[in-house]
């Protein structure tokens, strides 16, 4: 017999200069089996383990989703809002297209790892988010804590179809570019040396590039090279 049915939400590429932002969802009515099978933290899984169970994931699930936004997308959002809002409304639509996959229009639990660093606030917004699609989709509770990747096999599920999307889509990147691009963060110092020598050739950042970063904004300026439109995001404490 079928258990609670339990979703679970996370994101990979949050703090990269490079590549997208990933969200998934994970909605299963059987945690304990997630376990079972290996489900945990995917910063704790090896990329080879994290592949392995993401195939095993998407048959093993009741649903599952993926929500992708690319970085010029980012740019053209934070002009307005903050990070963290969009990562909320990541998080719902991630839930609502789970839910739709694992043909429900009811959940009994949506837990997610908090992107905010005030728990109780990214739980406000995934609340308000949620309440939106109340006509296609009920939640009767949500769970909103930092490191929930850790605690909640659901969470765990969804970390690691975000983070292997996420890697297969940076590893793309590189191989259309023709150069090693690294992990796409910048205390990565390949992805540190890549940038380095695109703009030294180009005079700008690549089109896969958050433009919005710091890191974008200081590493255009060692160059000699400003891009007044990166004024405004300095103001907004883009991620480093």
């Amino acid at each position: 017999m079928a258990g609670r049915l339990v979703a679970g939400v996370d994101e990979a590429g949050r703090g990269p200069v490079l590549g997208p932002l990933v969200v998934a969802c994970a909605v299963t009515d059987d945690p304990a089996s997630l376990t079972k099978a290996g489900v945990k933290d995917s910063k704790l899984l090896s990329p080879s383990a994290r592949e392995r169970l993401e195939t095993d994931l998407k048959s093993r699930l009741r649903g599952y989703s993926v929500v992708v936004i690319e970085p010029g997308e980012i740019d053209r959002e934070r002009k307005r809002r903050s990070l963290n809002a969009i990562e909320g409304d990541m998080f719902v639509q991630a839930a609502v297209e789970a839910a739709l996959a694992a043909r429900t229009a009811a959940l009994d639990v949506l837990e997610a790892d908090a992107a905010d660093a005030h728990e109780p606030n990214f739980r406000a917004m995934l609340v308000t988010g949620l309440a939106v699609h109340a006509a296609t989709l009920r939640v009767a509770r949500v769970v909103a804590e930092h490191k929930a990747d850790a605690r909640y096999p659901s969470v765990g599920a969804a970390s690691i179809l975000a983070k292997v999307e996420r890697d297969r889509r940076v590893r793309a990147l590189g191989e259309k570019e023709g150069a090693d691009i690294g992990s796409g963060y910048p205390a990565d110092p390949v992805t540190m040396q890549f940038l380095r020598d695109y703009i030294r050739a180009n005079g700008d950042v690549p089109p896969f590039a958050r433009r919005s970063w710091e890191t974008s904004a200081h590493l255009l300026k060692e160059a000699g090279t400003r891009d007044h439109s990166l004024d405004q995001f300095a103001k907004d404490g883009a991620p480093p």
